[in-house]
């Protein structure tokens, strides 16, 4: 089978961070790959993220 992560990935990165995660995974032998891009790490708090959204 896997792991069953449950969107609880933990990504060693600073705070407010940008990346693209890349990931793989195998049904019936068959492989396949897919990116999600410009995933952003959490502030250090929920008032740092209501500023960064009010300013885009």
């Amino acid at each position: 089978m896997g792991d069953w992560q449950q969107g609880l990935t933990t990504i060693k990165l600073p705070r407010n961070s940008e990346f693209d995660f890349i990931y793989k995974w195998h049904i019936n032998d068959v492989a396949h790959t897919a990116t999600l891009k410009n995933i952003s790490c959490t502030a250090d708090s929920l008032a740092e993220n209501n500023l960064m959204e009010e300013k885009e």
